[in-house]
């Protein structure tokens, strides 16, 4: 795997210099090997999403028939390089691959302070009491079928899919992948602990109740740092037109 991209990546104190070929903390070079950097580099370029270990190895070792020791090793190197012990840059997934939690901003879009990046509310504005420079790292949680028929599932997933496509567009905004967040659906699991395992600052959750052609749509944005709701909404009922192929909202 040849490093040709002249970006640079930042998370954290951290900067990935795929020009140069290496790792910084500051203006500290930290050491990796190759197949080190390069493992790094898939992980922090898909950064939000799980990567099964099957697809590192085939992108990290093309044609090469390698077993998953050496990318436990490569992981091993990382995380130590990191100062990541505790997982929280890096995630196992048991049985599944990994996952790169970290934000991640692109070196030219860096903006001067550590981790300054826009948080947002409902209307745009920064949540009250948040720290200056916390950046906007975020879950949409799968929205909750009230409506007690499971055929109305679909409306849900499609609230859930669409406020993550929205908010993902936000600059330099980090938002969790709907297949990794699909993961908590039904699951009964505190908003901390999620926070803590895809290491993000907000989580997102709500409701849909479908009744008739009409549908309530509830959200409520939670911090996970302290469990405080920043803002609880509860939208007018919104008139669904049916068609024989799809649902327009």
């Amino acid at each position: 795997m040849h490093v040709t991209s002249e970006k640079t990546f930042c998370f954290g104190k951290f900067t990935l210099d795929l020009r140069r070929g290496c790792l910084r903390a500051g203006d500290r070079e930290v050491e990796l090997r190759p197949k080190s950097f390069d493992v790094l580099r898939y992980l922090v370029e898909n950064a939000g999403r799980l990567v099964a270990k099957d697809e590192i190895i085939e992108a990290v070792w093309p044609n090469v028939t390698v077993t998953d020791e050496s990318l436990t090793r490569c992981v091993s190197d990382i995380r130590l390089a990191l100062e990541d012990a505790d997982q929280r840059l890096i995630k196992t997934m048991t049985r599944r691959g990994y996952l790169f939690t970290a934000p991640v901003s692109s070196g030219a879009d860096r903006v001067s302070g550590e981790n300054a990046a826009p948080t947002i509310t409902r209307d745009g504005v920064v949540p009250p009491g948040t720290p200056s420079g916390a950046r906007f790292s975020l879950v949409v949680l799968p929205f909750v079928n009230l409506s007690g028929d499971p055929a109305q599932d679909h409306l849900s997933d499609a609230i859930t899919d669409g406020l993550t496509a929205y908010l993902s567009r936000i600059r330099d905004a980090f938002v969790i992948a709907r297949g990794i967040a699909m993961t908590y659906k039904g699951r009964a699991i505190d908003v901390r602990q999620i926070g803590r395992e895809l290491g993000v600052r907000y989580v997102l959750e709500g409701s849909a109740q479908h009744s008739g052609s009409r549908v309530r749509v509830s959200a409520q944005l939670i911090d996970v740092d302290t469990g405080a709701h920043l803002w609880l909404s509860a939208l007018t009922p919104i008139t669904l037109t049916y068609c024989r192929r799809r649902t327009m909202l």
